[in-house]
């Protein structure tokens, strides 16, 4: 028994090294800035994201800045799936993670706005990628994104009595999407 799992062993390693040897696994980081545009006024978002690419799939660690409806400032996970190896491969992309608020001082002392916490973050679409130089690649992309946040609101800011009533905190629910038009370079 043990000489059977002694050779699955053996051919496991042997077959991992015959793969790292055709394939390797790269860094690789994007920057990216664009619009964000929905029912409301059209807005400026940018990102960076951090990771590695293996074949034609990526995955990394990314963090921006979006500004549609609120300020917020996303931490999300990127997998991105090219369609082709050819030297202009069209791409699939998701990424998903949690949002954290960043308000201004205007929008923290509005009337009754006492907090506002983060939610779910999601990005996801297509595009496409023209290589500019050796090891970078310009790229375009179109997709859908969403956010969800809370704000904390006091319906009745007047009253001065501690505790509060029950019915005087109320919490917001917001869910924002939009179209999501980025460039970027990734190298």
């Amino acid at each position: 028994m043990r000489i059977k799992i002694i050779l699955c062993a053996l051919m496991l390693c042997g077959s991992v090294h015959l793969l790292a040897q055709n394939d390797k696994i790269k860094f690789q980081s994007s920057v990216a800035a664009g619009l964000l545009i929905g029912e409301g006024d059209p807005a400026f978002q940018i990102q960076a994201i951090n990771g590695i690419r293996f074949r034609t799939w990526s995955a990394g660690i990314g963090a921006g800045i979006n500004h549609y409806h609120t300020r917020t400032v996303p931490l999300f996970a990127d997998v991105c799936k090219a369609l082709s190896k050819g030297p202009k491969p069209a791409f699939i992309y998701a990424s998903g993670g949690y949002n954290f608020p960043w308000l201004r001082e205007a929008d923290k002392t509005g009337f009754g706005n006492n907090d506002t916490k983060g939610g779910l973050y999601f990005d996801g679409g297509v595009g496409f990628l023209l290589p500019v130089l050796k090891t970078q690649q310009l790229f375009f992309s179109a997709g859908w994104s969403m956010k969800k946040f809370t704000k904390v609101i006091n319906t009745m800011p007047f009253l001065s009595i501690w505790p509060p009533p029950e019915n005087a905190w109320r919490d917001y629910d917001y869910t924002v999407t939009n179209v999501s038009l980025k460039a970027g370079l990734r190298f």
